[in-house]
């Protein structure tokens, strides 16, 4: 992993953002609303798609919400 980060210099907001939503999930079974789900799925695969999009070289120019 930390060949990677360095390689394709990957963006410690996404990563982080991933992982923050990965330990939140530890405690939900499930999802109450729809915007719940919605929230959890942008912190997990989005942040995977834009990681991946910054290893494919890409830039990426996102406003921070």
């Amino acid at each position: 992993m930390s060949q990677a980060i360095h390689r394709h210099q990957l963006s410690k907001h996404w990563l982080t953002r991933l992982l923050d939503a990965r330990e939140r999930e530890l405690g939900v079974s499930t999802y109450l609303t729809t915007s719940d789900l919605e929230h959890h799925a942008e912190w997990t695969s989005s942040s995977l798609l834009y990681l991946t999009l910054q290893t494919l070289g890409q830039t990426l120019h996102l406003p921070r919400t």
